[in-house]
């Protein structure tokens, strides 16, 4: 039977830094695939407002955090995104605009988790692809819907929500997003009866279990 080594992740919720280790973690150990199990999306913007002169403020777990220069402004994006966040830079009255606009919002929250996922997806292609490194990548059930949309789009990602796909010669894939009721009401949660019903349709596509 032939080998395969995968190297899995989920519950990366949009940190830069996590996912930046797990492309070298399938390099490093010669993997031939790569897995992203859900729950891929950060919780929050973090505003850095512009304060003039070059100054920025923003803050981070509560703390308020400074940047002079686009050098520090740019460690700071950094610092941001690495646990999670998406930092979105701004005039005050910008941010006032969207404080007070939850459409506006909520348009700037998903473009920049889908601007994230793509960067992802370029920088595990460009690591990953000239090693024949294959790429599976699935939303979780913390994950807005509108995500798939980036997902499907990438030529080098594989998305195996509800799907079906080889590893090897005998190893089959496949995956679903949706989880059980919890108590944060995630986006993609749906009751027992409904989650059995999309497992059983999901295992049915297993042709060698």
């Amino acid at each position: 039977m032939a080998h395969t080594t995968l190297v899995y992740a989920s519950d990366l919720h949009g940190s830069e830094g996590f996912f930046r280790k797990f492309v070298s973690a399938a390099v490093t150990y010669k993997a031939q695939v790569g897995i992203v199990g859900g729950d891929v999306t950060g919780k929050a913007i973090t505003p850095i407002i512009h304060r003039g002169n070059q100054y920025f403020e923003g803050f981070l777990f509560g703390s308020r955090e400074t940047a002079s220069g686009a050098k520090e402004l740019e460690a700071l994006k950094t610092r941001m995104s690495n646990v999670g966040f998406y930092p979105l830079v701004l005039e005050p009255d910008e941010a006032q605009a969207l404080e007070i606009a939850p459409a506006k919002l909520n348009a700037a929250f998903m473009s920049l988790m889908k601007e994230r996922l793509n960067q992802w997806f370029e920088l595990a292609e460009k690591h990953w692809k000239p090693k024949g490194i294959r790429f599976f990548f699935m939303a979780g059930n913390d994950d807005p819907f509108d995500i798939d949309e980036a997902i499907n789009a990438s030529d080098f990602v594989q998305n195996p929500d509800a799907r079906r796909y080889m590893l090897d010669e005998h190893h089959e894939l496949v995956g679903l997003a949706s989880a059980n009721m919890t108590p944060w009401q995630c986006p993609r949660d749906v009751d027992d009866e409904a989650l059995l019903a999309q497992l059983e349709k999901v295992m049915g596509l297993v042709e060698s279990p």
